[in-house]
C-alpha cells in the first residue's frame, strides 16, 4: 500500500519539475563543505577561497531577474532546461579545478547562473501545475510547499554528499562534481515527463497588452522586510555559528559544520506543514512566526558564542532552519497571491533576489569582526529582526 502511494506521488505532474529543481539546488550548495579542504589540500589562500564562494552570487542575482522575465516570455520549460544544462557545465568546470583553480572561479559563477535560472523558472512552473486542471484541490499553498521542499532537499543533499566524498571517497576535488553531473542529466531526462505549463496558464507572450494588477503595497510591507531573513537565517546557521564555537569543535570542525548544514535544512523541511496551518492572506501569521524564529535562533547563536557551546549552536541551527522553511513557504505564498500569471516569473525573480541578499550577512559580520565581537553583532541582528517583525505585524493590522 505504501509503495503504491509513493508511486502515485511520483506520477504527480509537478514531481519531474521538482526533481529538476532539486538537482540544480544540489549543485548550488555542494561547494560549501570543500572550503576547508581547498584551503588545506590545495594551498589556496583564504582570500581566494572566499572569492570562489562569493562569485556564485554574482551569477545568481542577474540570473534570477533575467530568467524571471524570460520565464514570463518564453515559458518556464525552456528556461529550466537551459538552467539544468548550465548546471552540468558548472560542475564540469568545478571538476577541472583540480587542474587549475581558475576553473573553480568560473565554474562557481556558472553554477550561480544555473541556480538563479532554475529557481525562478521551476517555482513559476510548479505554481502553475499545482492549479487546475492538474490539481483542482490545491493551489497557492501546495505550490509553495512543493517548491520549498525541492529546494530544501537539494540544498541539504548537496553538501552532505560532498562531505561524504571528502571523508571517504577518492578524488574529493572531482568525485562530488561528477556525481552531480550524473544526477542532473537524470533530472533532464525526468523533466521530459512534465506537462507543458501553457496547458494550465497562458504564458505572458499570449496574455496581450492588458494592464496587470500587482499589489506593490503588500509586497513592500510584508514580503520585502522578511525576504532577506530567509537565506540570512541559513547564513547565520552554517557560516557564523561554526565561527563562534570554533575553539570548542576544533578537531571536528568539518563534521560539525556539515552537521549544522544538515540540521538547518532538515528543520526547514520538517516545519513546512506548519506554514499550511497558519497561512493567512491578510494577517501574515506564517511570516510573523518565521521572523520570531529567526530572532530567537540568532539570540541562541549569540549565547552559544558567549558560552562557547556546540550544543547551543545545534539548537540555534534548528531554530534558524525552521525560520528558513517557514519564511520561504510563506513568502512564496504571498508572491503567488500578489503576482498575476503573466508576470509571475519576474516577481518570483525579485523575491529570490531579496532573499539571497541575506547571504551577505556572514561576510558583513566577518568584515566587522575586527571591531566588534560576534555575540554583540548577533545581538544587533536580533533587534533588527524584531524590528522587521513589528513592522510586518503593524502593516498587516492596518490592512
Amino acid at each position: 500500500m505504501t509503495g503504491n502511494r509513493r508511486w502515485r506521488l511520483w506520477q504527480r505532474p509537478w514531481a519531474p519539475v521538482a526533481t529538476a529543481l532539486t538537482v540544480i539546488a544540489w549543485g548550488g550548495n555542494q561547494f560549501t563543505p570543500l572550503l576547508l579542504y581547498y584551503r588545506e589540500a590545495s594551498s589556496l589562500s583564504l582570500v581566494a577561497v572566499n572569492a570562489i564562494l562569493s562569485v556564485y552570487v554574482l551569477g545568481l542575482t542577474p540570473a534570477l531577474l533575467l530568467s524571471g522575465r524570460a520565464t514570463d516570455r518564453f515559458g518556464p520549460r525552456r528556461v529550466l532546461v537551459a538552467a539544468a544544462a548550465t548546471a552540468v557545465t558548472g560542475s564540469v568546470l568545478m571538476a577541472l579545478g583540480a587542474i587549475d583553480p581558475w576553473f573553480l572561479l568560473v565554474g562557481r559563477f556558472v553554477t550561480g547562473l544555473s541556480v538563479g535560472a532554475g529557481m525562478a523558472s521551476a517555482t513559476s512552473w510548479i505554481a502553475e501545475i499545482s492549479r487546475d486542471p492538474f490539481a483542482p484541490a490545491t493551489g497557492t499553498r501546495a505550490g509553495a510547499r512543493r517548491t520549498t521542499l525541492a529546494l530544501t532537499i537539494g540544498f541539504g543533499v548537496g553538501p552532505a554528499v560532498t562531505a561524504a566524498c571528502v571523508q571517504w571517497g577518492p578524488s574529493p576535488q572531482v568525485l562530488p562534481y561528477l556525481l552531480h553531473v550524473a544526477v542532473t542529466v537524470l533530472g533532464l531526462v525526468v523533466l521530459r515527463a512534465a506537462p507543458h505549463p501553457s496547458q494550465s496558464v497562458r504564458p505572458a507572450r499570449q496574455a496581450g497588452r492588458a494592464p496587470v494588477a500587482i499589489d506593490r503595497s503588500r509586497f513592500m510591507r510584508v514580503v520585502a522586510p522578511s525576504a532577506p531573513w530567509i537565506f540570512g537565517a541559513n547564513g547565520i546557521s552554517f557560516a557564523v555559528v561554526p565561527v563562534v564555537v570554533a575553539e570548542a569543535v576544533e578537531p571536528y570542525s568539518l563534521a560539525y559544520s556539515t552537521l549544522l548544514v544538515a540540521l538547518t535544512f532538515a528543520a526547514g523541511g520538517a516545519v513546512q506543514p506548519l506554514a499550511r496551518r497558519v497561512d493567512d492572506p491578510v494577517r501574515g501569521y506564517a511570516t510573523l512566526i518565521a521572523l520570531g524564529m529567526v530572532a530567537g535562533g540568532t539570540a541562541v547563536a549569540a549565547t552559544a558564542g558567549m558560552a562557547s557551546s556546540p550544543a547551543l549552536g545545534i539548537a540555534a541551527a534548528v531554530m534558524l532552519g525552521s525560520s528558513y522553511g517557514l519564511n520561504l513557504v510563506s513568502g512564496l505564498q504571498e508572491v503567488d497571491r500578489i503576482a498575476p500569471a503573466s508576470h509571475r516569473g519576474l516577481i518570483i525573480g525579485i523575491f529570490y533576489t531579496l532573499s539571497y541578499s541575506g547571504f551577505l550577512l556572514p561576510a558583513a559580520l566577518a568584515a566587522l569582526a575586527q571591531w566588534f565581537s560576534y555575540p554583540l553583532m548577533l545581538g544587533a541582528l536580533v533587534l533588527l529582526a524584531m524590528g522587521c517583525l513589528a513592522a510586518v505585524a503593524l502593516s498587516a493590522r492596518r490592512r
